[in-house]
């Protein structure tokens, strides 16, 4: 198994003496020790029940198993089989199932915590998916929702379905029914020769053909625009993140 394959971290499978595969490993890790640090603030050491949707590898749903039953789910069973083989146990599941299948979803019951890291990028109806979430919390229940907060459709369509700003997800979370308790944004800034290094040395980063990337500046000639500022004025490419703590308004 690759550390990295089809935008999922196998934290198990990193090269400890890399320092590119360690520093996304740690921007990874943190996304999900934020969800289970407002989960410990919400809900003290009682026991509840966790969804992790679109968990990838497991790493993440590992983390939040200390706070109670956690059922995990993932579109690719290939991830699900290596999740379950390495961090399944008691309390600790893990299912096949797609975000964007309305009948899964509903089967899946009711939960005190929704944890979604780095998943409405990739689903075709965002706002069904969020009515869902809040329809599904408990009383008092809480989500915890992750997905970037910079540019990424030139490099990770056609994967990525969309890019949301704050501003635009601060709409969407408000037509759900939803309410912002608290945020957390991540910023790395990867300087070119790091990337090309991380590629050179691992042919299984996510990354677009050339001519992938020159078709959809061609399209998008607003997205060239912001990459060369990024590269001219602040010497690599903006990866952002912005992670949410929602409740029912």
């Amino acid at each position: 198994m690759p550390w990295v394959e089809d935008d999922r971290l196998y934290p198990e499978e990193i090269d400890p003496e890399n320092e590119f595969q360690n520093a996304i490993l740690k921007v990874f890790v943190q996304r999900y020790e934020v969800a289970v640090s407002w989960l410990y603030g919400r809900f003290g050491g009682r026991p509840v029940r966790i969804l992790d949707m679109a968990c990838g590898s497991g790493y993440g749903s590992k983390l939040l198993s200390a706070m109670g039953e956690v059922v995990a789910v993932d579109i690719e069973p290939r991830a699900v089989e290596y999740a379950q083989e390495m961090y399944g146990g008691d309390g600790l599941t893990f299912r096949v199932g797609s975000a964007d299948d309305p009948s899964f979803l509903n089967s899946l019951g009711s939960f005190d915590a929704i944890v979604s890291i780095a998943t409405i990028e990739h689903i075709d109806d965002v706002v069904g998916f969020l009515c869902w979430m809040q329809r599904s919390l408990r009383p008092n229940g809480v989500c915890a929702l992750g997905f970037p907060a910079s540019l990424t459709l030139d490099w990770a369509s056609p994967h990525h379905k969309r890019d949301i700003s704050p501003r635009q997800a601060r709409r969407l979370f408000a037509e759900a029914g939803l309410r912002i308790q608290d945020e957390f944004h991540q910023r790395e800034l990867i300087g070119l020769k790091d990337l090309l290094a991380g590629q050179n040395t691992d042919q299984k980063l996510p990354a677009q053909p050339l001519r992938r990337w020159l078709a959809h500046y061609l399209l998008h000639p607003h997205h060239f625009a912001q990459r060369a500022f990024e590269f001219v004025f602040r010497g690599g490419l903006v990866f952002a993140h912005q992670e949410y703590q929602l409740t029912r308004q």
